[in-house]
This record gives C-alpha cells, sequence and structure tokens, in this order.
C-alpha cells in the first residue's frame, strides 16, 4: 500500500479538510507532523502559525515521516521555504492545502532525495484529495 493510501483515511482526511477551511477563515496557516505509528499514519501535534508560515512539529508517538500544512489564500504548490523545509526535515510525503479554482484542495508531494541529502525534484503530486 503506498504511502497516500495510507495517509488517506477518513480521519486523516477530516483533520486536513478541517484546517484547510479553518485556515482560510482565520486568515492563518496550520501544519501537523505526519507520523508513522506501526501500520497506521497519524496526524499530530497541531502547530498554529501567523499569516504566512507555520513551524513544524516532531511526532508524539511514531517516527516523523512527513508534513501537512495549509497555505490561507494561496495555491497548494510548495514555496522555497517549504522546500528547504523538505529537504532540512528528509520529509517522504508533504502535504499541502489551498485553493483552486473549484474550492480547496489538498495535495500531498513526495521529493526525491540524492544519496548526499540535497534534494533531485519535487515530482508530480503524489496524490490530491
Amino acid at each position: 500500500m503506498n504511502q497516500c493510501n495510507r495517509l488517506g483515511s477518513k480521519v486523516n482526511m477530516q483533520i486536513m479538510r478541517r484546517l484547510a477551511e479553518r485556515s482560510v477563515r482565520e486568515k492563518r496557516e496550520y501544519g501537523v507532523a505526519i507520523c508513522e505509528n506501526g501500520s497506521k499514519i497519524e496526524l499530530q501535534s497541531l502547530q498554529i502559525g501567523g499569516r504566512n508560515s507555520v513551524h513544524g512539529s516532531p511526532c508524539k508517538t511514531g517516527k516523523r515521516m512527513g508534513s501537512f500544512h495549509t497555505h490561507r489564500d494561496g495555491v497548494p504548490l510548495p514555496s522555497d521555504a517549504d522546500r528547504a523545509t523538505f529537504l532540512r526535515q528528509h520529509e517522504r510525503i508533504a502535504c499541502i492545502s489551498g485553493k483552486s479554482r473549484k474550492g480547496l484542495k489538498i495535495v500531498c508531494y513526495s521529493p526525491k532525495f540524492y544519496k548526499d541529502g540535497m534534494m533531485l525534484q519535487l515530482n508530480q503530486p503524489a496524490c490530491t484529495f
């Protein structure tokens, strides 16, 4: 089962969707760690950010594999700061919510890295919700 399928549980989708809606309504960014806890993937450690940024957070249990954060009024594309975080954290999955023509959209990316740790590329979205 791929990471997107594992991440896409009903509970995780509800959490991400609610944070995306709250971000637009309150005009601030929110973020959570995506944590691998045995066979489950959980969203943990809610962080409340400012108008244009939110800090990452560690997992309370399990191992951090990535993050989800909101773009309060932007598109769900990674900014330069997002890319730097993906690289620094060696994230296997990085999800961002933002606005599209059809409303709110959540897009997850799977960054690819060189063996020396530098980011090779940020592929096309791995999944969209």
